[in-house]
C-alpha cells in the first residue's frame, strides 16, 4: 500500500536524524573543552584548577600532598562525562 511505503520512508528519515544527533553528541564528548592546570600553592601543596577555553578559572581543587594524587583526580574529572550547567537567578 502507498501509505505503508510512506510510513517506512518517514521511519528511515527519523532514524537518520537520531543517528546524526548521536554522532554529534559523541563528537562533543570527544573534544576537550576544559583545560586543567596543575600547580603548587604557597603552602607547597599540589592543586589543580579547571579553566574555560578563554582561560577563566571555573573551579579550584583541594590541596594534595603529592603531584600524582592531584594529577590522578584531574584525569578522572577530564575523562568523566561532565557537562557545564548555568543556572539563572543565583
Amino acid at each position: 500500500m502507498w501509505w505503508n511505503r510512506k510510513l517506512k520512508k518517514e521511519i528511515e528519515y527519523l532514524n537518520q536524524i537520531v543517528e546524526n544527533r548521536d554522532t554529534e553528541i559523541q563528537n562533543l564528548r570527544g573534544r576537550n573543552q576544559l583545560k586543567i592546570e596543575l600547580f603548587k600553592d604557597k603552602s607547597r601543596k599540589w592543586r589543580f584548577r579547571i579553566l574555560s577555553l578563554n582561560y577563566k578559572i571555573l573551579c579550584s581543587s583541594e590541596a594534595y600532598s603529592r603531584h600524582c594524587f592531584a594529577e590522578k583526580t584531574a584525569k578522572l574529572i577530564r575523562e568523566s562525562n561532565m557537562c557545564l550547567v548555568e543556572e539563572e537567578g543565583l
